[in-house]
Formats: C-alpha cells, structure tokens, sequence
C-alpha cells in the first residue's frame, strides 16, 4: 500500500560552506538540500538530496554535509525517518573525489578519510531507520553509503551499481568490506571487489546490493512505502536489535580506525597509487580533451565498442561462450609482440611514453637518443641479416 504523503513541511540548504585546502579557501553550494514531510498521519521523514554536481563526488564539504545533517536529525528528533537520495539527475554518487586524494598532504589525506569514517559511522549506527533512493550512477563511496542504509531503492535505468576501486587503484576499507560481505556473501564480494564489478540495479537486486527496483518517476514514493515498515514498529526494539546486529563490525571500528585511517594515507601516499590517480591529465592524452571532459564530468560508463571507437581501447571484440573472448586476443596480440626484438621494443615503449611529455622538437630528440642504443646491440644485427636472407630472426634480447 502506497504512503500517503500529507504534508511537506519545510526546506532548506547547507550553503556557503567553506573549507580550506593547500592553502586555499573554496566555497561550497547547497551540498545537500533537506525536506520533510508526514508520511501516514504520524511519521516525519526528512529527505536528504545531494546536490554537488556533476556527479555528487564525495568532497570534504559534501561529506561533512551531510554526516551534519544526519546528525542534527538524529540528536534533534525532528524525524522519525530519512531517505537519502540525489538531485543531480541520473547519478546517486561517483564516489570519492579523486582531487581529495591526488597530489596533496598527507595531512590533508587524514583529514579527509576522517570525515569519510565519520559519515560512514554516523549512518551505519543511525537509530533512526534509513532509506537510500538510488536515482543513477552509484559508485565507490557512493555505494559505501547506500549499503550503510536500512534500505536500498533504486530506479530502472542503464546503470552500474558497484564498488571500482581496483580499477582506479585504491582499496576499499576493511569495514566496508565487511559490510558488503554481510549484503552480498562472501564469495560474491570477493568478485565484484577484485574485478571492480558494476552491477545493472536488476543484477544489483540478484547478488543483494539492492532491496528492489522501480520505475524512475516512482523512486521517492516507493522509497516511502520502504520505510513505512521500519516505522510501524517500536522503534526502542527495532534500533535496539538493529544495532545488537551491526554492533561487533562497528566495535571493530571503532578499535581500528587508527589503523584504518593510517593505512590508508600509506597506501594513497605511494608514488604508483598518485600515478594512478592522474586520471584527468592522462585521459585527455588519450582521448582528447573534450571527449576526456565529457567522460569525467558525467561519469559515463562505455561499453566496449563505444571505448574501442573513442580509442580508449585499441579493440573490442565479441564475447565467446567461455567469457575469455578479450583474454584470448590479448594473448593473440602478446605473442606478436614477442615475437619481435624485445630491445627496440622497449626502446620504442620508452620513447613514446617519454616523448609524450615534451614538445615535439624535444621528443625528436628524446627518440634520436633511444634509437642510439639499439645500434650496438646483436638483435639490431640479426634483424637486418634475416631480412637480407627472407627468414624470421631469430633474436636473444642482446
């Protein structure tokens, strides 16, 4: 039975909230966007909309939000329910903000994954019962917050679902990964986790990273009627049990956040992890910049032959019943490649790589010199002397 939705009794934004970074004081716009209305004739839910676009990623201002909100929701008692969901269309949340962690201090870096245990904290042990509205896109952190809900509403659409720190090369927590064993099991976990597995909201419902799905226009109403039955209970036995439930993981928590928090920053810090963060200096090298800010700023997902036709990939090819079609090729490819001189090989990876980071009459230059040091070399030889006589070379990487 649909809610009935009396009242709406009132709106109102965190604005202007500043912070400061390296130096540099930023502001920060209605981050999150608060309503509230009766549900029933009894139940008041605050609706809390993130608002941070384009795609609501998770920043210290935003973090900071909306941990704030819910806190003054719980301590005030000026709700009996909430329902945390995102006004930027078509995404819920892309997760952490990479600029938050690329190129900064490590100070910086414990203050930000602070805020970030602190908001997990606060809506995981929440005694007020929680819904999450997925409205789109809902990934990396965006997921850690939808899952730390009592509930978990998402609308159809051709989205992903998921956890893809593996492919942005940072770990997810250990409390989160305990939180998505509990929902998904352990072996599924341990997929979606190594494999940064997107998941479709009806595969999302299947493997229990979603409670259900529904039409877009009826995601908030059926994210009321989600919360109703948490409602219609005593609420001192409901939280009571809630947290008895959920009370060893956040003692662990508790204990180890420390540690949590230590381990972290190390792992950020490392120069191959900040490498891998230069995502939006690396992505236009190789797209372009403007199809680089279009990816970025929507945080679209390609498939494979949309990535094979903007050159993201060199190519895709047809999946096969074994599911290893892309394996396959690669394997095809490799063994062309090895089937060359390996020195003027990695010579010539050197030079583009290297060569792509100067001006051109530089990287000329860059080239002249690594193509001097496969003169010398046996393979060099061997190349030509096959090529005279009409035989594959034989080459032995001196």
């Amino acid at each position: 039975m649909n809610p009935s939705v009396l009242l709406r009794r009132s709106s109102y934004s965190w604005r202007h909230l500043s912070f400061k970074r390296n130096g540099f004081r930023y502001r920060h716009h209605e981050a999150i966007t608060v309503t509230t209305e009766t549900l029933g004739e009894k139940y008041r839910v605050a609706k809390l909309s993130m608002n941070h676009p384009p795609v609501n990623s998770f920043d210290i201002p935003l973090v900071a939000s909306l941990k704030n909100h819910l806190e003054d929701l719980q301590l005030s008692g000026k709700c009996d329910g909430i329902i945390i969901t995102s006004s930027v269309p078509r995404t819920f949340s892309a997760g952490l903000d990479l600029k938050e962690l690329h190129g900064v201090t490590a100070e910086h870096l414990r203050k930000f994954w602070r805020n970030v245990q602190d908001l997990w904290l606060c809506l995981y042990s929440s005694r007020v019962p929680t819904v999450a509205a997925i409205n789109g896109h809902c990934l990396a952190a965006g997921t850690i917050i939808a899952a730390a809900c009592d509930y978990r509403v998402a609308a159809e659409g051709d989205y992903g679902v998921g956890v893809t720190a593996a492919k942005v090369g940072i770990i997810a927590p250990g409390w989160f990964l305990s939180m998505l064993t509990h929902l998904m099991g352990q072996r599924r976990t341990e997929l979606a986790l190594q494999q940064g597995l997107l998941f479709k909201p009806e595969e999302a419902v299947k493997v229990g990273l979603v409670d259900q799905v529904c039409k877009s226009e009826r995601l908030h109403v059926e994210a009321l009627s989600a919360l109703e039955p948490f409602l219609a209970v005593s609420q001192l036995s409901r939280a009571t049990m809630k947290l008895s439930l959920r009370g060893d993981l956040i003692d662990r928590f508790v204990c180890s956040r420390t540690d949590d928090e230590d381990r972290f920053v190390g792992f950020v810090m490392q120069d191959s992890v900040q490498k891998s963060l230069g995502g939006t200096q690396r992505l236009p090298r190789v797209v372009g910049i403007g199809k680089a800010k279009e990816l970025i700023f929507t945080a679209k997902v390609l498939s494979g032959q949309e990535a094979a036709i903007i050159g993201l990939v060199e190519e895709a090819v047809p999946q096969n019943g074994d599911s290893n079609a892309a394996y396959l090729k690669a394997l095809e490819i490799a063994k062309e490649i090895s089937s060359k001189g390996p020195i003027a090989v990695r010579l010539a990876k050197q030079a583009i790589n290297n060569g792509m980071q100067v001006d051109l009459s530089t990287a000329l230059r860059v080239e002249e010199s690594y193509y001097a040091l496969t003169i010398p070399t046996e393979d060099r030889v061997e190349g030509l002397k096959a090529f005279r006589e009409k035989r594959e070379p034989v080459y032995k990487g001196k």
